[in-house]
């Protein structure tokens, strides 16, 4: 799966923003998300077990069961009608990831869902707000990576977290409670470790590696 900003894909406008590809590079033609395909940028996006694509960015809700800035796909394109957001979100959702009951964690530059706080929450299997999960984050979320004992860690532009001090990095507990601080070793030349020193930043990546849950950062900073 490749999600974007692109217009169109193998010459298709029905799979603009979003494309699957086989396993040779080529466009599957069996997937499509309708004539006009995605409204708006998907920014991220995450395939469940059962197969369904959760896509998050900038989308709008002029397509059938959309809801602004969140969406889930059936295995051939179209929309999943047993997803419905209840609160809407009201910015771009720009990390998400899926937990083994099929909830999704999402992050952002949102200032809230609903009634429930900014830039990170939780959706259930169908689409409902989580309001058990609270993060309370002080600002944007670009990054979330799950470990394999189901702990959350996210990166962002963030200095606080639930009312701690966890700059640009964090790790939670299933529920969101922030977790104690681990220990991060900083293996790159940069001049400001993105745990020590806020800076601007423009993109922020996280991958887990099993079996130790060894976090990998990827940071790019805006001048």
């Amino acid at each position: 799966m490749v999600g974007g900003g692109f217009f169109s894909a193998g010459g298709s406008l029905s799979n603009s923003h979003l494309a699957r590809l086989l396993s040779d590079g080529t466009l599957d033609t069996t997937f499509s998300t309708g004539p006009d395909g995605i409204s708006s940028t998907v920014w991220c996006l995450a395939v469940d077990s059962d197969g369904r694509v959760v896509i998050g960015g900038d989308l709008s809700n002029d397509q059938q069961y959309i809801r602004p800035h969140i969406a889930r796909l059936n295995v051939d394109g179209s929309v999943d009608g047993s997803f419905l957001p209840t609160n809407t979100i009201d910015g771009s959702v720009l990390a998400l990831a899926i937990q083994t009951n099929h909830s999704v964690i999402i992050g952002g530059s949102f200032y809230s869902q609903g009634t429930v706080p900014g830039y990170l929450a939780r959706l259930n299997a169908d689409g409902t707000t989580d309001t058990t999960f609270d993060g309370y984050l002080s600002g944007a979320v670009y990054a979330i990576a799950i470990q394999t004992d189901g702990k959350i860690v996210i990166g962002g532009n963030f200095q606080t977290v639930g009312g701690a001090s966890r700059r640009n990095l964090a790790r939670l507990s299933r529920m969101a409670r922030w977790t104690t601080p681990f220990k991060l070793v900083c293996k790159a030349s940069l001049p400001q470790c993105v745990a020590c020193k806020s800076r601007r930043m423009a993109r922020f990546s996280l991958a887990v590696i099993s079996p130790r849950s060894t976090i990998r950062i990827a940071v790019m900073w805006r001048v």
